[in-house]
This record gives C-alpha cells, sequence and structure tokens, in this order.
C-alpha cells in the first residue's frame, strides 16, 4: 500500500509542486489559468484506468503483489481515484471564486511594468464592486499610476512594498493604496488553506527526499 500511495503521489507532485511557488509570485490571473491546468490534466491524464495500471504495476514490480485480501487489485483502484478525486473536489472549492481576487493585482510589483501607462480598469471595477465603500477609487488611481511609473516600489512582494512605505514615511502620501496593500495582507491569510492543499504535498516530496534521497525519489 505505501509504495502504492508513493507511486501515485510522485505523479501528482510532478504536476503540482510549481503550483505553490506561482500562486505566491505571479499574477492571479495567470495562477487561476494554471490551477484549471492542473485539475484538467488530473481529470484527462491520471483518472483513468491506463494511468491506474502503469501505477499499480510499478508498485509491484517493487514490493510484488499485494498478499492480503483487503489489499486486493480493486480496491487499490478505488483508492487511486478517491485520491485524484478528492484533490480536484479541494482545488474546485477552494479556487471557486478565486477569479474575484484578480483585483490583488494591483498591489503585485511583479507585475507593475505592465501598468506604467495606464492603470488597468477592469481591476478597478472589480474592487470598486467588491469594496467600493472602503476607497476612494479616484485616489487610489491616482496613487497607483504615481507607484507604477517609480522604480523605487518595483520590490519583490505586497508584503515587502508595505514595509518600504513606512520605513520611508510615504504612507500619508498614498493612503488608499496602502489601504489595499493592508486588504491584500488580510485576504492572503484568507487564502491560506487554500494555499497547503499544494504545499503539503511538497512537503511529502520533501520528507521523501531527505529520508530516500533524489536518486531514489526519482525511481519511484
Amino acid at each position: 500500500m505505501f509504495c502504492f500511495l508513493l507511486e501515485l503521489y510522485h505523479k501528482i507532485l510532478e504536476k503540482s509542486t510549481i503550483l505553490y511557488s506561482i500562486l505566491q509570485n505571479t499574477s492571479i490571473a495567470y495562477g487561476i489559468r494554471k490551477i484549471k491546468n492542473f485539475v484538467e490534466c488530473l481529470n484527462n491524464e491520471l483518472r483513468n484506468d491506463a494511468a491506474f495500471n502503469d501505477c499499480y504495476s510499478a508498485a509491484e514490480t517493487k514490493v510484488g503483489a499485494p498478499t492480503r485480501r483487503s489489499e486486493r487489485h480493486t480496491n487499490y483502484k478505488q483508492l487511486y481515484y478517491e485520491v485524484i478525486d478528492s484533490i480536484v473536489a479541494v482545488c474546485n472549492e477552494r479556487f471557486s471564486d478565486a477569479e474575484s481576487f484578480s483585483l490583488l493585482d494591483l498591489v503585485n510589483p511583479k507585475i507593475f511594468n505592465q501598468w506604467k501607462n495606464a492603470v488597468p480598469q477592469e481591476k478597478l471595477l472589480l474592487l470598486r464592486e467588491k469594496y467600493g465603500p472602503l476607497f476612494n477609487i479616484p485616489k487610489l488611481q491616482s496613487q497607483l499610476q504615481f507607484v507604477y511609473q517609480d522604480q523605487d516600489f518595483l520590490k519583490e512582494t505586497p508584503t515587502e512594498l508595505l514595509h518600504y512605505i513606512f520605513s520611508v514615511n510615504m504612507q500619508d502620501c498614498v493612503p488608499e493604496f496602502v489601504k489595499l496593500l493592508k486588504l491584500n495582507a488580510v485576504m492572503a491569510v484568507s487564502s491560506a488553506l487554500a494555499e497547503r492543499s499544494f504545499s503539503c504535498l511538497g512537503r511529502v516530496k520533501s520528507y521523501l527526499r531527505n529520508s530516500m534521497g533524489d536518486q531514489h525519489l526519482l525511481s519511484l
């Protein structure tokens, strides 16, 4: 059973390991596309009898056929599909409304250069619809334009950018932008469970690597 699960999760990890980094470091819109691609890959490439048979045969080759009745081929097949279906369900549930949070791209320093000439109006419209009473949108648009054109604001993360603004005492110069950065920080905490759906797979891979070494892990 253990070897079979290693085979199965190795296949899944090949597809999912990069997702956590993508969710942390790229635009939300791009991350959403990759989540959808991952779910499609699970459904189309792994959720079928041929992929199951490959996984089962690989485990059987390493440790031999199961000897207990409770570990029959049909039971492994049921477990295989249950694992994949569970991951697909988690993705669909956790990221069902992720597109509505694409407004947070407004404070993603990695893509500021795309909007140096014009603040994306569709993001502002989404912000107005969800959190309009909290912001002075015209002032925010002006402050965003200022930030996007200033190279000093090109930090690695929104959190680092927020710390920078306070370190140089600019929080009163761009108050609406600071408010949006703080909103981003709060929403990041609320999305932690979704990201853990992928980081937990990363921890499994790290554990296996530390226990078995890279070469053994690649041979699974």
